[in-house]
């Protein structure tokens, strides 16, 4: 399984300036991832081994306990155990895992790699960069291990240090999208938006269909409305190109564009949460009630002051392929 560990901005957009408030933050949407001799604290092991509870309700962890009890040795599954749980919200119990993974595979750069992102995601961004510089002066850099530790002190703001990683990345991976897209982003933070561009360009060039790169670009070409607007129409998921457009013009305070962006993006899709938590930050906004399609006609709009709720938890499923883009698309 290939590791990709990304950093996105948010359609443009997560900090944006609006009329009644200082800041507004809009959501983009990606078109849419034990040991023999452990070191760890008793109860620390305690708390992987009793995990049981926190699988039982989900098939697919439940047999990637049993598979990993029946191969010990077979360190995807240990990793893509450790991965069901991160995606099923236990964050804690995921880490652990994957600190057993390192322990029993201690030359393996992809248990080190997805350690350090799961650290990263916990906010130990210093556990992470250790480890990682611990790892590396005794194994080969590759470019996740390397790509890793410029995601890690970008997030530092060490963003020169940061580059020369990412650019080493480049060179032992030129063809992976999501580094270049990373180096734009570090680019960005250094304000050198000319090469943050050429970045996030040669991105999509490399993967059209990189939401993560598309939303990044979008958010640096802000100041030219015409622009970003053209970027953010070439999504291959229409529900995701309106939600995105909605963020952008929420961006700009145009909350009735935000407002028709959003209701189209509905029309195509319900299972895009992003855009009914943009829906939400408009009616914030412009002091307007949440109206959605109605159910059996598309024309017919309904408020849904009760019914946001259900919405919400409840929406639709009949086009559910999406992936994350908001922090990094790992």
């Amino acid at each position: 399984m290939r590791l990709k560990a990304s950093i996105a901005v948010t359609a443009a957009l997560l900090t944006a300036s609006c009329a009644k408030t200082s800041k507004a933050k809009a959501l983009a949407a990606a078109n849419v991832p034990q040991s023999k001799s452990s070191s760890l604290p008793f109860m620390m092991e305690r708390q992987v081994l009793n995990a049981i509870d926190a699988g039982d309700g989900d098939y697919t962890t439940k047999r990637l306990r049993e598979k990993m009890a029946a191969e010990p040795d077979n360190m995807q599954v240990r990793l893509d155990l450790a991965e069901s749980y991160e995606k099923r919200g236990f964050a804690d119990v995921a880490l652990e895992h994957y600190r057993l993974a390192a322990e029993r595979f201690p030359n393996s750069p992809d248990a080190q790699v997805r350690l350090a992102r799961s650290l990263r995601g916990l906010k130990q961004p210093e556990a992470a960069i250790a480890g990682l510089r611990k790892f590396m002066t005794s194994h080969e850099k590759t470019a996740n291990l390397r790509g890793m530790l410029g995601i890690l002190l970008t997030d530092q703001g060490e963003f020169k240090a940061a580059e020369t990683e990412l650019r080493s990345a480049i060179v032992l991976a030129p063809a992976q999208d999501y580094l270049h897209n990373d180096l734009g982003y570090n680019l960005r933070l250094q304000a050198r938006n000319t090469e943050a561009a050429e970045a996030f360009r040669k991105a999509l060039e490399l993967n059209p269909k990189s939401e993560t790169a598309r939303n990044n670009l979008a958010e640096l070409l802000r100041g030219t409305p015409e622009a970003a607007v053209s970027v953010l129409k070439n999504a291959s998921d229409p529900a995701v190109v309106h939600n995105n457009l909605g963020a952008f013009y929420i961006q700009q305070g145009d909350y009735r564009a935000a407002r028709k962006e959003l209701e189209v993006a509905l029309s195509y899709r319900r299972d895009l949460p992003q855009v009914f938590s943009n829906l939400k930050l408009v009616s914030e906004m412009d002091g307007q009630p949440i109206v959605l399609p109605n159910r059996r006609s598309g024309s017919v709009w309904r408020s849904i002051t009760g019914a946001f709720r259900e919405a919400f938890v409840e929406p639709d499923f009949k086009n559910t392929k999406t992936k994350e883009s908001s922090r990094a698309s790992e």
